[in-house]
């Protein structure tokens, strides 16, 4: 077996139909994000030191990844992109044997897989593939399970549950909470220089400190929003305020891979569908936080209720509402978000492990 370095992002693509090509749930989540995280013009390229690999037998790619240590990482680095085929546990071990030596040459102590660039972007390898993946979830095949022995595990998951069920239990608690909180408001945000700055600001106070998040630059999330901005409406973003201070924020989407056919990914087409005829069915509340010393005050429910609002006002055919991923030991997240979206979605896992820096 055979190391090889590659020379592009567009070669891991070229492995996709190998991996996915005769799986009918997959949607390609993966490609838009190569540019982002691995393109040589990319902000968080530039911020980070990479290599991509893969691993030959006899001509044949078995398995690749990109390894990343981003400046901000710490002493943590990255198995991001990993792809492999069935049966190839000799070729990962192999892999991953290199990737702890590129690790440690750059003076990391722990090596992660499952997390493609940072935890904005996508983390977690999905447990079951029984469903398509909704926009901007994690997916592959259900044996890269059996790839990572001797690491740890941190399991994630994601919830959802019907509509109408979830926005009566959101205005029954702010029925109750409302007169104790009459300070805070909701500026529904146009993604812009301004409020992108203020976003990135917000996030790196409220997830600092959260498993696998690191800091994020301005130019960073910049590049990632704007991309999304054509298709986001305004309140996708809302920003949390008490008086004239951001306190936090919540972003929601429709699930834009209802627009997308099995085996594609989000694209032109998929777009301009988006804005001649969307009624989606499904809607995903992908972020939501608040300071630290604003938690357990009601603020966070008030925000979910302004978003659901939102959210069935644009979109009044929505019949489901489905969470991000929460890590499992979170559990003053995962009993919020349980309180409202009390069926289990999908389950997600991370690797990780120490290493001699």
């Amino acid at each position: 077996m055979e190391i090889i370095k590659l020379g592009s992002p567009g070669e891991l693509r070229s492995f996709y139909p190998s991996v996915y090509g005769k799986d009918p749930n997959f949607k390609d989540n993966k490609s838009s994000l190569l540019p982002l995280v691995c393109g040589g013009q990319s902000s968080f390229y530039q911020n980070s030191k990479q290599e991509i690999i893969a691993v030959l037998h006899k001509g044949k790619r078995l398995c690749q990844c990109v390894l990343i240590h981003h400046k901000n990482a710490g002493a943590t680095a990255n198995i991001a992109f990993f792809e492999a085929l069935p049966d190839s546990g000799g070729a990962v071990a192999h892999m991953l044997e290199y990737a702890e030596i590129w690790a440690a040459a750059e003076k990391c102590t722990r090596i992660i897989a499952g997390m493609d660039g940072h935890l904005n972007y996508a983390l977690g390898f999905s447990l079951e593939n029984t469903a398509p993946p909704s926009f901007g979830e994690s997916y592959n095949p259900s044996y890269y399970a059996g790839y990572f022995s001797g690491f740890s595990e941190v399991r994630l998951s994601c919830f959802q549950d019907e509509a109408p069920l979830v926005r009566q239990r959101v205005d029954d608690d702010c029925a109750r909470i409302m007169g104790r909180c009459p300070q805070y408001s909701f500026e529904p945000a146009r993604i812009n220089d301004r409020n992108l700055k203020r976003y990135t600001d917000l996030s790196n106070t409220i997830f600092e400190g959260h498993d696998f998040y690191f800091k994020r630059e301005y130019q960073e999330d910049a590049e990632l929003l704007e991309q999304m901005k054509l298709i986001l409406d305004r309140g996708a973003l809302l920003f949390i305020k008490d008086g004239q201070t951001d306190i936090g924020l919540l972003f929601y989407y429709p699930d834009f891979n209802e627009l997308v056919p099995p085996g594609r990914g989000f694209g032109i087409v998929s777009a301009i569908k988006r804005h001649l005829r969307f009624s989606p069915a499904r809607a995903k509340m992908a972020e939501i936080g608040v300071l630290p010393e604003y938690q357990n005050k009601g603020v966070v429910t008030l925000a979910f209720q302004q978003a659901m609002n939102t959210a069935l006002k644009n979109y009044p055919d929505i019949k489901t509402i489905i969470s991000s991923w929460i890590v499992d030991t979170n559990t003053k997240s995962s009993l919020f978000t349980r309180r409202y979206t009390k069926h289990k979605g999908g389950s997600f896992v991370v690797y990780e492990k120490n290493i001699s820096g």
